[in-house]
Parts: C-alpha cells; sequence; structure tokens
C-alpha cells in the first residue's frame, strides 16, 4: 500500500526491468578458449614410462620423533572408520605432513 492513500502501490517502470543475466558458474567458463570436437586426446604413457614412474615413487617414511607417526595406525584407523576426523596436536607435532601420507597409504592399500 502506498504511504499517503488507500490503493496498493504500483511498482514503477525502473523496478519492472529484466533482472540482469547472470553470468555462469565458474566450472562452465571456458575464459575464451575454444573447444574443438576433433581434437585428438592425449597420448597415452608407454607401459616402459609407466614403469619407471612406478620405480620414481619414494616410499613414505614416518619420522619417529614426530608425535603423529607414533600414533599413525590409531589415526589410520579412525579416517577409515569415521567420515570426519579431528587431529589436534601441538604445533610441529606433524599433522601438515604426515596425516597426507597417512592418507596416501591408506588409498594404496585399498587400490589393487
Amino acid at each position: 500500500m502506498n504511504e499517503h492513500s488507500s490503493q496498493p502501490s504500483q511498482p514503477d517502470a525502473t523496478n519492472s526491468a529484466a533482472a540482469p543475466r547472470r553470468r555462469p558458474a565458474r566450472h562452465q567458463r571456458n575464459h575464451g578458449r575454444r573447444q574443438h570436437k576433433n581434437q585428438a586426446a592425449p597420448h597415452p604413457f608407454t607401459p616402459e614410462q609407466l614403469s619407471q614412474r612406478a620405480a620414481s615413487v619414494p616410499t613414505i617414511t614416518y619420522p619417529a620423533q614426530l608425535p603423529v607417526s607414533a600414533r599413525q595406525e590409531e589415526i589410520a584407523a579412525a579416517i577409515l572408520a569415521n567420515q570426519v576426523v579431528i587431529v589436534a596436536g601441538e604445533t610441529g607435532s606433524g599433522k601438515t605432513t604426515q596425516i597426507p601420507k597417512i592418507c596416501l597409504d591408506l588409498v594404496a592399500a585399498s587400490t589393487p
């Protein structure tokens, strides 16, 4: 209703304009790059290259002086059993460096 009358207020011409167009979602933008339908797929690695890559992967080690390393098995069991795991520890205890390695070990153990 309008403040000075009993008639409902009418939208003015500026408010009735169409809403502005929204930008596409980030994953839908191609940032000016053309997509070619006939573009060839990248060449896969040769078996020799794959074996060289597999041989060059370093083994995962856990430094014994880090508290997180000492509780590696307990943390791995918690990760497997729960959707969310919160690990709290002192600065320098290995949370940032050792937890990703524990996760990599879990993935490697579950992959044939």
